[in-house]
């Protein structure tokens, strides 16, 4: 989930483009998804059909930097049916925090829905830690309406691919979330919660709330964020419980959704070196049904 702290890097001659930086991040990914695969095909058959099986179990967010993920408030799907989402983004943020280093990133995602309410869902995306340039995420769970409230209960596992079981990496999350479609806007809260955080740092609660708000006179979408972070044991995460925030403004052109959000948090540069402050994150992305 959170990036472990790096030394602050040199930054690259001028003539580097943020075109480049896109390609790298996209080669990055692929080299970490082709390692896997050739781990697979090393592993027992009961082990490669194992994995076939969790994999073919789906949802997706491609605002993950939004960490409860819930999908838009109002948009409790009435039919079964599977969708893709691919993302292109300035720099991976999760609760407001870099997870690429600063860098760009390539995340996509396959969700799979039930008319009854139920969904599942497998994302990824590149990062840049000490350990790790891959985060899959594997979740589920089930969405109710309970009067004019939207209700999404469900279940994540953060999974990173290649580092160390001692790292303590892995983890899974419990959330809930509730939302309401007023007039002007769809508003959202919820919590989420593991026994065990991210690198060992003990039960860690995340609650948070957003904002969506669309325009009824352009394929403009104004969003807001705030949430909070608490951990069981901070001095093995690092840095102490924090708030993050965030603006933006999404515009839909040609069947991509484009989006421009300021992100920040409450820590500093003491708590986190490279990747905690205030920033813009700009993000192109794409919907297949």
């Amino acid at each position: 989930m959170f990036g472990m702290k790096k030394t602050k890097q040199k930054s690259g001659s001028a003539g580097h483009s943020h075109f480049r930086k896109f390609v790298v991040a996209s080669l990055l990914t692929l080299s970490c998804l082709f390692n896997r695969a050739a781990f697979a095909q090393e592993a027992t058959p009961d082990t490669v059909n194992t994995a076939a099986t969790t994999t073919a179990v789906v949802d997706t967010s491609a605002e993950q930097d939004d960490d409860l993920m819930p999908l838009p408030v109002g948009t409790l799907s009435e039919s079964s049916g599977i969708s893709g989402t691919i993302s292109a983004v300035s720099q991976y943020r999760l609760r407001g925090i870099t997870q690429s280093n600063g860098n760009p990133a390539v995340q996509g995602g396959i969700d799979w829905s039930h008319n009854s309410g139920a969904y599942a869902g497998i994302w990824g995306s590149n990062i840049d830690f000490d350990a790790a340039c891959l985060e899959t995420d594997v979740y589920g769970g089930y969405k109710a309406k309970l009067s004019d409230i939207d209700l999404d209960v469900g279940v994540i596992g953060y999974v990173y691919p290649g580092a160390s079981s001692s790292l303590h990496y892995n983890r899974w999350e419990g959330k809930i979330i509730a939302g309401h479609v007023f007039a002007l806007a769809n508003v959202s809260g919820g919590i989420s919660h593991s026994f065990n955080g991210f690198a060992n740092s003990g039960p860690a609660t995340y609650v948070s709330t957003s904002l969506i708000a669309p325009s009824k006179h352009a394929p403009i979408t104004v969003t807001g964020s705030f949430g909070h972070q608490w951990f069981g044991n901070s001095g093995t995460f690092g840095f102490p419980d924090y708030s993050d925030w965030s603006l933006g403004v999404g515009y839909r052109l040609h069947g991509f959704d484009l989006a421009l959000k300021y992100i920040n948090t409450t820590l500093n540069k003491n708590d986190y070196p490279n990747g905690c402050g205030a920033t813009a994150v700009f993000s192109i992305s794409k919907v297949f049904k």
